[in-house]
């Protein structure tokens, strides 16, 4: 099977909560075998890396993190989406090292790379190591580019991590709007992992303002989409724990 069509399935799947177990592994091997890493392992990888993927024992990790320095040599979105997943993988220093080459390959004057993809993983960075003002700071010159497409990192991007961020600084109307906008333009976000990770970080949002009917109202959302989720995944745990207590407050 082609790692185009892999790849899609993955994207399908994450999109539901479900962790490739089938997908994933057979997408990485597919490079290997033919000695031709590919853009969609690490674009797979990114949204597998969401989902609590390449991190501490999943064997993939293994298997991923070695792979990733010896990207396609000609594929400079490897590079960067390498980085990219990476830092979803908690290793912010193997991603600064793909991040810095990535820098190197794309020209100056590549519009996406240097005002989407480039903050938006250094963001992400941010985010990763507690430091949420500076993942704002990152993103300051990106707003204009936020319904682009960029070629390495995963669509919306600039906004999810905006609001990310304020939710971190427990700012919930700016991270209320920086995720309804996400969701309110499917053209940019149609599918993929940062759609139903919008409704959760909404209803977190509201549930920082005090919005209790509107945060349920996401909250139910986020778990109607990942009704068959994968059950041990640690962000569906929180997001059923969250509202539960939030529903139990509610006269």
């Amino acid at each position: 099977m082609k790692s185009e069509t892999l790849a899609a399935k993955a994207v399908e799947k994450t999109l539901r909560g479900k962790v490739q177990k089938q997908t994933f592994p057979p997408l990485l091997e597919i490079p290997q075998k033919r000695g031709i890493p590919t853009f969609h392992t690490a674009s797979t990888a990114t949204g597998y890396s969401f989902l609590g993927g390449l991190t501490g024992a999943d064997p993939n990790r293994r298997n991923w993190l070695p792979l990733s320095p010896a990207l396609t040599p000609n594929s400079t979105e490897s590079y960067s989406g390498g980085a990219f997943a990476l830092v979803r993988a908690g290793d912010f220093s193997r991603a600064e090292e793909l991040l810095k080459e990535a820098t190197k390959r794309y020209p100056p004057q590549h519009t996406l790379f240097n005002n989407v993809s480039l903050p938006s993983i250094r963001a992400a960075i941010a985010l990763g190591t507690k430091k949420p003002d500076e993942a704002i700071q990152q993103l300051q010159g990106a707003a204009g580019y936020d319904f682009t497409h960029p070629p390495d990192i995963l669509d919306g991007g600039t906004m999810y991590y905006r609001g990310v961020a304020y939710l971190e600084l427990h700012s919930g109307n700016e991270a209320a709007e920086q995720f309804q906008k996400l969701l309110d333009n499917p053209g940019t976000v149609s599918i993929g992992i940062l759609r139903p990770l919008a409704h959760l970080g909404l209803a977190r949002a509201y549930a920082i303002t005090g919005d209790k009917d509107k945060s349920l109202a996401q909250y139910r959302e986020f778990l109607a989409l990942w009704k068959n989720a994968d059950p041990d995944l640690r962000i569906l745990r929180e997001a059923k724990t969250e509202y539960e207590t939030l529903n139990k407050s509610t006269p």
